[in-house]
């Protein structure tokens, strides 16, 4: 009931701290492929207003509230949101209900085309990450109602969550700790027994379908945005729904069948396609040498064998791979981040003192970020994540644990996904897959399909079966050079005051979803470079330059966290931090 969501918003102020990305513009993405948004203190959206929606015969009339578009203190903002009553399960319609968390940021054109859809990735990323979005797409597009929801499981939709695990003091603060997981394993039995069964993506799918219904306008076009897991999740809404939308856009794809046991390994060969750029252009390769995948390996080995007691101390003994391979995997999922990932190889191997400094700061910043964990984090759910994860992104049987370590073992570039999901499948209530778990829908409404050939949690390869499974008319499928993961905000462009790339041509297939979008732009995205920029070299290293050292601000950050930053480290939360941070 609404009464208990407002709750729980208000709860969740106590406790949220507070930092701001000001973006504009996110780069949206998953938890596994790394879902997240920036910002921190959650606000309580009990703010009244008129009541709207469609109810129909036997239907109750949905009740839309004013509510902050962003749930943290970045902006006052205002959006429309409601909590809307689906069957537990949809077999059931007379069943149990739950409720799932929908908002909404109306255009203000005076004629409008329709609604767009927005799903987030993870599994367990909150709609809520796509706020700073909504605000900026909707001053270029003010002809679409912007909606977005949180997938049962994940933020106001019935959260799946441990509150003594997660509270404040615990173990691992918001995080949860491999001691603790008996305990949170058990919570979640108690709290919903067999029903923890229903929190799937079918049942998220068939959830969306049923609001559309309702929420929809007659003679209006309504599109399903999905990024990351996002995209499975509107895979699964196509597979029940084939006919329902008037398109479909898929962002980064995750494709039905997918294992995020491969994660790790297929984002260290994107860290080895990215080390190309590195060993091709002249200010990496000075730094790195004629062969900067060899002086990775070599640095790994050196710190390993004592090379830089420095930070020996900061990460421990015998855990400095680990570490350094997690720093440069999540540097390599964001744009703006990734030039970073040579160059703190290039200070760990010269090891001067302010070189540690600046390490210090950049492992600090990722692990034990100002403000404790964001609003996005804690709308989040790591529950939801290992439900679907552990249950059917996954090959069946799982591969076994010493396989899964030994995978880990050779890579640069990793995250350490494998290692996280293997620890805990055998103990997981896991649910039965079902019939669409390893199929494709049979739909022929327009689809746009949009991958980056730089993508590290779902690279091309991973991504191309969609374009032989999706093969109508209008159906089309690009690859978009140097891009990373999310392209709605990692695909910029040379030219001067146009749009990111991803956004042109969204605008241009739900402007008119029967003609091919125009790709131009795929040609003026920028070259990679490895330069930085000054300001977000201060946040993360505390000097001007990425890769020297110079005039060093040693009081607490204060430059701008670059964009992105909290989602692209949000996979670290459930990580123990360095030895000097415990």
């Amino acid at each position: 009931m609404i009464w208990r969501w407002i709750f729980c918003v208000a709860l969740m102020c106590l406790f949220a701290g507070c930092s701001d990305d000001g973006s504009g513009i996110t780069d949206a993405g998953g938890d596994a492929w790394d879902a997240g948004g920036d910002g921190d203190a959650v606000h309580d959206y009990d703010h009244d207003c008129d009541d709207g929606g469609d109810g129909g015969e036997g239907v109750e009339e949905i009740k839309w509230t004013a509510c902050f578009l962003y749930p943290d203190s970045s902006s006052q903002k205002l959006a429309e949101c409601a909590m809307i009553e689906v069957p537990l399960r949809h077999d059931e319609p007379d069943g149990p209900k739950i409720e799932i968390w929908v908002q909404r940021l109306l255009g203000t054109a005076a004629q409008k085309r329709g609604q767009i859809w927005f799903l987030e990735g993870g599994p367990g990323g909150s709609g809520a990450d796509f706020a700073s979005f909504f605000d900026y797409f909707s001053a270029v597009a003010p002809g679409w109602d912007l909606y977005t929801l949180d997938h049962r499981g994940v933020g106001f939709s019935e959260r799946l969550g441990c509150p003594v695990q997660e509270a404040f003091g615990s173990e691992a603060g918001f995080s949860i700790s491999s001691g603790e997981w008996p305990d949170c394993l058990q919570h979640l039995q108690d709290t919903w027994g067999s029903d923890l069964a229903e929190f799937t993506t079918t049942a998220a799918a068939a959830d969306l379908g049923m609001i559309i219904e309702r929420v929809r306008e007659p003679d209006k076009d309504v599109h399903v945005f999905g990024v990351s897991y996002g995209t499975y999740w509107a895979i699964r809404y196509l597979q029940l729904h084939p006919d329902q939308a008037t398109g479909v856009i898929l962002d980064s794809i995750a494709p039905p069948g997918i294992s995020l046991y491969d994660f790790d390994v297929f984002m260290n060969d994107i860290g080895e396609d990215f080390i190309e750029y590195c060993q091709n252009d002249a200010l990496c390769a000075s730094k790195l040498g004629a062969d900067p995948w060899s002086a990775i390996g070599r640095v790994f080995s050196d710190v390993e064998a004592g090379s830089c007691p420095d930070i020996t101390a900061l990460l421990g003994a015998g855990s400095e791979r680990f570490y350094m391979r997690l720093i440069l995997g999540t540097l390599l999922k964001n744009i703006l981040l990734r030039s970073y990932a040579p160059a703190a190889v290039y200070r760990i191997d010269r090891c001067d003192p302010e070189d540690v400094a600046a390490l210090e700061r950049l492992f600090t910043a990722m692990f034990s970020p100002p403000g404790g964990p964001s609003a996005y984090d804690r709308l989040g759910s790591t529950c939801l994540s290992y439900n679907v994860g552990l249950s059917e992104l996954r090959e069946d049987p799982p591969p076994d644990p010493a396989d899964v370590a030994a995978m880990e073992v050779p890579l640069y570039f990793s995250t350490n996904v494998g290692p996280q999901m293997r620890a805990l499948q055998d103990a997981w209530p896991l649910y039965p897959q079902d019939q669409y778990v390893y199929n494709w829908p049979d739909t022929q409404i327009p689809v746009l399909m949009m991958n980056g050939d730089l993508d590290p949690q779902t690279p091309p390869w991973v991504a191309a079966p969609a374009e032989s499974h999706f093969t109508g008319t209008h159906h089309y499928y690009y690859v978009f050079p140097r891009c990373a993961h999310g392209l709605l905000g990692q695909s910029p462009v040379q030219t001067p005051g146009a749009q990111q790339c991803g956004v042109q041509m969204l605008l241009d297939f739900v402007d008119d979803p029967l003609t091919a979008p125009d790709t131009a732009c795929l040609d003026d995205i920028l070259p990679l470079t490895f330069t930085g920029d000054p300001v977000y070299s201060q946040w993360l290293f505390g000097t001007d330059d990425m890769w020297e050292n110079g005039t060093r601000r040693r009081a607490p950050v204060t430059a701008k966290k670059p964009p992105g930053f909290d989602r692209a480290v949000r996979r670290l939360r459930g990580i123990p931090p360095p030895k000097f941070l415990r």
